[in-house]
C-alpha cells in the first residue's frame, strides 16, 4: 500500500498533493500552496478572485469565466510521445455549488494538463452535453480523444462534500464517488500523451483550463470550477483498487462531518 501520511493517505506513486485545509498547505497572504508530495512549493493562486473559506476550511472558486486559478509549478508532461500515462488516480474532495454557470455543458475544470495534449479532468465536460454536474475525464492518445464521463453519477451540484475521481487504464475507467464505484467504462484508450504533438509542454492548473507552456502561462479553456476544492490528489503510475479507494474515504470523511 506504500508510506502514509495522515490521515493514512496512500504515498505510492503521489505526485500531487493539494490541502488546502492543512493549515501548511496554504497559505492565504502570499497565495502560495504546497505540494505535500514532493514537499515543496506547488505553485500560487494567479487572482485573488479565489479566497480561503474558514468556516468550510477550504479554497472558494466563484461562478466566473475567466482565467482564475491554480498554477502548478512543478508537474508537466514534456516532449512528443515520451510520456505516457497507463495508469493513474484523480481523486478530490469538493462541494459543488449549487446552479449553473455559462459554460459550455456547464462545465468546472478541477485539473487541466490540457485535453488535446494530455487530460482534463472536471464536473461536466464542453465536448459531451450529457455530462452536466456528473464526474468527467478528457484526455488525448494515439487512438484519439476522448470525452467521457460517470453517466451513473448523480447531479453533483448539490452543495454538499463528496469525494470523487477515477482509476484509469489503457483499456479502462473506474469512476468513484463516496467511496464507491459508480461504474466502469471500457475501450481501447492507450496510454494518455502517447502520441506525437507539438503542444509541448503542458504544465497544470487547478481549477480551470491549461494550455500552459509554462507555469501559469496559458489558461483555456476558461471554464472555472463553481465551488469549494479542499483537497486533490493525482497518483501517476497506479491504478487505485476498490478497497484503496474505500480506505480513503474512511480515512478523510470526518474532515467533512460524514
Amino acid at each position: 500500500m506504500g508510506l502514509t501520511i495522515g490521515p493514512k493517505i496512500i504515498t505510492e506513486n503521489l505526485v500531487l498533493h493539494f490541502d488546502s485545509g492543512n493549515p501548511l498547505g496554504w497559505n492565504n497572504t502570499t497565495g502560495e500552496w504546497h505540494n505535500f508530495a514532493s514537499n515543496t512549493v506547488g505553485g500560487t493562486r494567479n487572482s485573488t478572485n479565489i479566497t480561503y473559506n474558514s468556516s468550510e476550511d477550504a479554497l472558494f472558486f466563484p461562478n466566473a469565466q475567466n482565467s482564475d486559478g491554480l498554477v502548478i509549478n512543478d508537474i508537466n508532461y514534456v516532449t512528443g510521445a515520451s510520456d505516457q500515462v497507463s495508469n493513474l488516480t484523480l481523486e478530490a474532495w469538493v462541494k459543488v455549488s449549487s446552479g449553473t454557470t455559462t459554460h459550455t455543458n456547464d462545465q468546472r475544470i478541477i485539473l487541466s494538463y490540457d485535453r488535446s495534449s494530455v487530460y482534463r479532468f472536471g464536473i461536466g465536460n464542453d465536448g459531451n452535453s450529457a455530462t452536466s454536474g456528473k464526474i468527467s475525464l478528457a484526455f488525448t492518445t494515439t487512438n484519439g480523444t476522448f470525452d467521457l464521463y460517470a453517466a451513473t453519477c448523480p447531479d453533483l451540484r448539490d452543495d454538499n462534500w463528496h469525494q470523487i475521481g477515477l482509476a484509469f487504464t489503457t483499456s479502462y475507467i473506474d469512476w468513484f464517488l463516496d467511496g464507491e464505484i459508480l461504474e466502469r467504462s471500457t475501450g481501447s484508450y492507450g496510454s494518455i500523451s502517447d502520441q506525437d504533438t507539438t503542444e509541448t509542454p503542458r504544465y497544470g492548473i487547478i481549477g480551470n483550463g491549461s494550455e500552459s507552456t509554462s507555469p501559469g502561462s496559458s489558461v483555456g479553456p476558461t471554464d472555472n470550477f463553481f465551488g469549494y476544492i479542499k483537497s486533490l490528489k493525482q497518483y501517476d503510475g497506479k491504478t487505485f483498487t476498490a478497497d484503496e479507494i474505500k480506505h480513503h474515504y474512511n480515512a478523510q470523511k470526518a474532515r467533512y462531518g460524514l
